[in-house]
């Protein structure tokens, strides 16, 4: 009979033996869950050359023609067109049009020359600043005034 500790020995080295082939197993399921764009890629391409190269083999140069085909060798001017008359109607119209007086137009009114647009307690002119050019307030403030 065996001794205890062989039959021990012999069932875990089957149970070690059986892992690692699950392990290799799953992992070469792995990579057949992969993504084929590259494969379907190349299919397209095969695809559209195969279609392309059909085309060149339907294609046919057209033959050749032994007609040439010169340049005229007399030139005839084609006749002068016909003189265009003037319509009067629309000289009739433009002599009209002149012939009515315009209305004036208004003088151009500056914002800028009326004194309405400043305030009062301001003085913009030039006369008496001392070459400051900036306005003088003519009114004092009133700081206690709420």
């Amino acid at each position: 009979m065996e001794a205890a500790w062989a039959v021990q020995m012999r069932k875990l080295t089957s149970i070690f033996l059986k892992q690692p082939a699950t392990l290799l197993v799953s992992r070469i399921a792995a990579p057949a869950v992969t993504r084929g764009f590259a494969q379907s890629a190349s299919v397209r391409a095969d695809f559209i050359s195969n279609i392309y190269l059909e085309e060149l083999r339907k294609y046919t140069p057209p033959k050749a023609t032994n007609e040439k085909v010169d340049l005229p060798t007399t030139f005839t001017a084609p006749a002068a067109p016909p003189k265009p008359e003037l319509d009067t109607s629309v000289v009739q119209a433009a002599a009209v049009d002149e012939a009515v007086a315009e209305e004036a137009w208004p003088a151009v009114y500056n914002p800028i020359d009326d004194p309405a647009n400043y305030p009062d307690e301001w003085d913009f002119t030039t006369d008496n600043d001392d070459g400051n050019l900036l306005p003088q307030r003519l009114v004092p403030v009133d700081y206690t005034h709420h």
